[in-house]
């Protein structure tokens, strides 16, 4: 028992205390790797009927910051669209998404404004409508019942995933979601993701004039993913097998990342050559403008939360 209240103590006071520790979002992905390996197969099952098993089967990640810094401010918001300086381009879709992640698509787009319903159920269950991540990773255990568990894991894997942002706060775009636990498999995941990467993207680029560098929110994966598969690399070969992330471990990010760094350049890709996307997994893929159904659910979805929260 003893044990027990001071576990709960230290967890209050990470939620409730007036400093937070600086956010590593690294150490949560090695903490979420973890809790994943550990887990138990009644909860992988509860995983899989939510549409998000392809996560589980991360055995490693790298830090990837740099890299991803490099290819957002090759990133166009307009367009959508990885676009280099040689002529590259490349669209990324909700296809794009799925094909990498294997998550949802294609249901309900998500409500991003939590009502005051949701607002309470997140209390109910957690005891602050704003859990840290770390909050969440210190009172999940196997002994808590199943839909707590799941509510409690699937917030961890959206903020560190799908939605990630660099406050180390859960994000609250996810909350009006993730109420019905049977019901999570129902929404567009891909189409959050991707409206939640270009609108972080976007706010980074007009926040550039601050001296200070500055990561965007948004899914790295995808986003490093994406560019890789493009990448010509003779001496490594991928099966044609989706969905990608599980291919993705960090020993391939890190010499990914090695091959393509600009030599005697900090920080700058683009060494390797570019292969055709008839070669690539997005072979279906065709160049367009942002679909207007993105643009419209960034406009409306992503203007009324700060998004440090």
């Amino acid at each position: 028992m003893e044990q027990g209240c001071s576990k709960k103590r230290e967890a209050e006071e990470i939620v409730h205390g007036g400093k937070r520790s600086k956010c590593n979002q690294f150490e949560h992905v090695k903490s979420f790797l973890k809790l994943a390996s550990e887990m138990s197969d009644r909860h992988k099952q509860c995983v899989g009927r939510m549409g998000f098993q392809t996560f589980l089967q991360i055995t490693s990640m790298s830090n990837i910051d740099s890299i991803y810094l490099w290819l957002s401010n090759h990133f166009n918001t307009t367009s959508c669209s990885i676009e280099m300086g040689n002529g590259f381009k490349f669209p990324i879709t909700t296809s794009t998404i799925h094909k990498i992640f294997g998550m949802p698509i294609g249901g309900v787009p998500v409500i991003t404004k939590p009502s005051e319903a949701t607002y309470e159920f997140i209390k109910h269950e957690l005891g602050t409508t704003s859990p840290t991540i770390e909050y969440l990773f210190s009172i999940i255990n196997d002994e808590l019942p199943e839909d707590k568990y799941c509510l409690i894991f699937i917030l961890i894997l959206l903020s560190l995933f799908v939605a990630p942002n660099s406050s180390g706060v859960v994000t609250k775009f996810v909350y009006n979601a993730v109420v019905d636990i049977d019901s999570i498999s129902q929404y567009d995941w891909c189409l959050l993701c991707l409206s939640y990467m270009v609108y972080s993207i976007k706010k980074a680029k007009l926040n550039k004039a601050s001296t200070k560098k500055f990561i965007p929110g948004g899914c790295k994966l995808l986003m490093v993913i994406s560019y890789f598969e493009f990448l010509i690399i003779s001496e490594l070969k991928f099966p044609s097998i989706e969905p990608r992330l599980p291919l993705w471990s960090a020993n391939m990010l890190n010499s990914y990342m090695a091959l393509d760094a600009l030599h005697g350049e900090r920080n700058e890709y683009g060494r390797l050559p570019i292969k055709h996307i008839s070669s690539t997994p997005f072979n279906d893929s065709v160049f367009i403008e942002l679909p207007e159904e993105i643009s419209q659910y960034i406009e409306s979805k992503f203007t009324d939360i700060s998004m440090t929260q």
